[in-house]
């Protein structure tokens, strides 16, 4: 039953993808973005930056990975610093089919460091977390200007100064 179970999750995405696909697909069309975009949470403002790869040929539902990295500064109640996250997301990006519009839902794992300001001195941990990314994308079917507008819930878990976020995100970058 547990190897079932494990066959179906694993297995589940790769079935989906070719069955999305149907008998229109032309072959694959790797595309490749570069985005840089300004991040408003609850608890802290930052900039990030996000490089995605995916199939623009492939129309319906599909799993781009992704790889970013955000800056925060943070003021916590009596208590400031600074977060650096580096993040590996997995996304389900849903692309409609003769549109430039596609949706996207990511499950983001951030590592990092935070540096909390402690008077005269500076206190650095590191810290794992788990964040939730919702986003609307402009992808243009060639290469062109993209633009991403979304929400984020973000947890760290054993983070002093920034145990939680919810916010938006908006940011532009370049498809190639």
């Amino acid at each position: 039953m547990r190897t079932l179970l494990v066959l179906m999750l694993l297995g589940g995405p790769l079935w989906a993808q070719k069955k999305a696909a149907g008998d229109s697909y032309a072959g694959p069309n790797p595309r490749k973005m570069i985005l840089i975009g300004y991040v408003k949470g609850k608890n802290a403002d930052g900039i990030g930056g996000q490089y995605i790869s995916y199939d623009r040929n492939r129309m319906g539902f599909q799993w781009p990975s992704s790889l970013s990295v955000d800056f925060f500064d943070i003021k916590n109640n009596d208590k400031s610093g600074s977060l650096t996250t580096f993040s590996f997301s997995f996304k389900g990006l849903y692309i409609r089919p003769q549109s430039l519009l596609a949706y996207s839902l990511g499950i983001a794992i951030p590592l990092g460091q935070e540096s909390v300001d402690e008077g005269a001195k500076t206190k650095t941990n590191f810290f794992v977390g788990g964040e939730l990314r919702e986003s609307v994308m402009f992808l243009p079917m060639g290469n062109g200007v993209v633009v991403e507008a979304g929400l984020f819930q973000k947890y760290i878990f054993n983070s002093e100064l920034y145990p939680w976020d919810i916010g938006v995100r908006a940011g532009a970058g370049v498809q190639f």
